[in-house]
């Protein structure tokens, strides 16, 4: 290869080097920004995939939540206890058997009665006017 000193040189002015330099910065920051947005978006999957269904949906600690939220303490918390829990159960039974409801089985409707029917029996047993 021949030396290059001793030909002509080629001229680059030092604005066009210094945007070209600026140029490539910004190709590496850009770079780096999407495997940043990338890596935060695969994490945020991999929390949500991983999530713990909440215990709330059991009826006893849906319960234990309200009489937090309420401020309950003493004597009175055992009695609404006792009947917030009939009533969140019952209330998951006719959720489930209105998921599962299919044809030959007893209608929604049917079961809504079944399960009016008892509340109203077990409030007035647990509840005498």
């Amino acid at each position: 290869m021949p030396f290059r000193r001793n030909g002509p040189r080629e001229r680059i002015s030092w604005a066009l080097s210094k945007k070209s330099r600026k140029l490539t910065k910004l190709k590496t920051d850009y770079l780096d920004l999407q495997r940043k947005y990338k890596t935060t978006i695969r994490r945020l999957q991999r929390m949500r995939k991983k999530e713990v269904p909440n215990q709330a949906n059991i009826p006893r600690s849906k319960i234990n939540a309200q009489l937090r939220e309420a401020g309950l303490d003493g004597e009175c918390v055992n009695k609404i206890r006792k009947q917030l829990l009939l009533s969140n159960t019952l209330i998951e039974e006719v959720k489930l058997a209105k998921r599962e409801n299919k044809p030959g089985k007893t209608s929604f409707c049917e079961i809504l009665f079944q399960v009016e029917f008892l509340t109203r029996c077990v409030c007035e047993t647990q509840c005498p006017r």
